[in-house]
């Protein structure tokens, strides 16, 4: 049973880990390695809904956060029921049949008006209403649910109650594994978990760090998901998901991109972060406008902004795999054809904050899921090492991608 098959096409010689994959899922094709675009319930100005060209479109991850009292209220609430299927019912929408749809739900348990203030292991009733909510007709896959806090014991334990309840539902997706970000030496017992289950595609939570500072990590995951593929004779497939933009220090004009090297560390596709800043954001906003002010050239104005700061954000170059501060002067990317978002556009600053920071993102998005679709023909020439070697951002990190593709 199941609507997800994955098909390795082609290896590249010089990075052995980064693949070029077919997946099959229902009756669509999909091949990697890809960008994935988050798909927001509600969110007009999320990255799938703003990303129109069709040929970096995919994959979509939609993440969705569920409490306890949620999944209580949906459970004697009828009203309620139905209001939280209509925040999902997009999914259903035609624009996205022919892309694969992949469903991430986070669930918590803990609730600070009681003083619990830690997620735990979900009782047998909990279980039974997350099997409920996560069996959706519209994901093409099953992935259980992120449980932030739980060790890689815990996931264990609550995984073998979920898998027990799981199978007393109806539902045709193939389940996928989620690997949560746990200590390494808890890895083993997770993977050998899904092996049990004949589990062989992963969605691995890193939690808002980039995969290239936890190197050793990644080998390992690579090599317990390879032992799986070998017992099972079938490829694997990775996705990651809770993948940063690259940390900054805000005076540093350009630094390497390290979110878009993820491709080239063996992962299939990534996402971008659901996460909150560990800072609260008017923290955070206070000091970008504090850094902001203390650069009196900006590289572009307009005039309904005059007499204002504008905010500072980055830029994606993929030509170099930089991130570039927004106010250096005479700064130019050249726009590329079939892009949705151009780059006149994340200058715009006489609209709503939500839809500049929508734009903004969704610009250095559409231009990794351009380089994602490029990565896959310079897979096939195996000539990846040369070309990130020729990316100038990238060249500092190459030894490190290197060693986690000789892994084994």
């Amino acid at each position: 049973m199941g609507t997800f098959k994955v098909h390795q096409e082609d290896s590249d010689d010089t990075l052995s880990k980064v693949r070029r994959l077919r997946l099959d899922v229902r009756s669509k094709q999909v091949y990697t390695p890809r960008r994935a675009l988050n798909l927001s319930p509600g969110d007009y100005n999320s990255e799938s809904k703003l990303i129109k060209n069709k040929k970096v479109r995919g994959i979509n991850e939609t993440y969705k956060l569920i409490t306890k009292q949620k999944l209580e209220d949906n459970n004697s609430d009828p009203e309620s029921d139905a209001k939280f299927g209509r925040t999902l019912r997009f999914l259903s929408n035609p624009a996205y049949g022919e892309e694969f749809n992949l469903l991430i739900f986070s669930y918590e348990n803990k609730d600070s008006k009681t003083n619990k203030f830690y997620n735990t292991i979900p009782s047998s009733e909990e279980i039974q209403r997350i099997c409920e909510t996560i069996v959706h007709p519209s994901s093409d896959v099953i992935v259980p649910p992120r449980i932030s806090g739980l060790s890689g014991i815990q996931y264990c334990d609550f995984l073998d109650l979920f898998f027990d309840q799981l199978k007393s539902h109806s539902f045709d997706q193939t389940i996928f594994g989620f690997v949560p970000f746990v200590a390494r030496n808890e890895l083993p017992n997770l993977f050998d978990l899904y092996k049990k289950y004949g589990i062989t595609s992963f969605v691995v939570d890193f939690e808002s760090h980039n995969p290239i500072d936890v190197y050793a990590l990644v080998g390992l995951i690579h090599r317990l998901s390879q032992q799986i593929s070998l017992d099972y004779s079938e490829d694997v497939y990775l996705h990651g998901l809770n993948i940063p933009f690259t940390r900054i220090k805000n005076r540093i004009d350009v630094t390497p991109a390290k979110d878009i090297v993820t491709l080239t560390m063996g992962f299939d596709s990534f996402g971008s972060t659901h996460l909150p800043d560990k800072l609260p954001l008017e923290v955070v906003q206070k000091i970008k406008e504090k850094m902001a002010r203390a650069h009196s050239s900006y590289g572009h104005t307009s005039e309904s902004n005059i007499g204002q700061v504008p905010e500072v954000f980055r830029i994606f170059n993929r030509a170099d795999y930089g991130y570039y501060r927004s106010d250096i002067p005479n700064l130019i990317f050249g726009d590329e054809s079939d892009v949705s978002i151009n780059f006149s556009s994340i200058y715009v600053e006489n609209i709503s904050r939500e839809k500049r920071r929508g734009i903004r993102k969704g610009f250095n998005v559409e231009r990794q899921a351009l380089e994602a679709v490029d990565l896959q023909r310079v897979i096939l020439e195996d000539s990846l090492l040369p070309y990130l070697e020729n990316k100038k951002h990238a060249r500092d990190i190459v030894k490190r991608i290197a060693s986690v593709n000789s892994s084994t």
